[in-house]
């Protein structure tokens, strides 16, 4: 019982640090647009657009839902994936 619940609060652990990294790397970073769902030429989350939970606000109205990061490495680049809210259609934006 003990070993169950020593491996749930490192799973728990975990996931909000990968939540908490995923979050930090999303405001150190502007993010220019790249294909698919389309909010803007540039997302800069200091400036206007804010980031709670999955959802993505602009002037407090929900514009797109959060879907992942991929860190890039070498010459492929970080990327944050977006869904719009109604159709699903995801967008790639890309760190800069």
């Amino acid at each position: 019982m003990k070993y169950r619940l020593t491996i749930l609060l490192l799973l728990l652990l975990s996931t909000l640090s990968q939540s908490c990294k995923n979050e930090t790397l999303i405001n150190k970073s502007n993010w220019k647009y790249r294909e698919g769902y389309y909010i803007g030429d540039w997302l800069d989350f200091k400036k206007g657009i804010i980031l709670r939970n999955d959802t993505i606000f602009k002037d407090s109205i929900a514009i797109a839902k959060f879907i992942k990061i991929s860190k890039g490495y070498l010459e492929f680049p970080t990327t944050l994936q977006i869904a719009d809210l109604k159709t699903n259609e995801i967008g790639t934006y890309i760190a800069k």
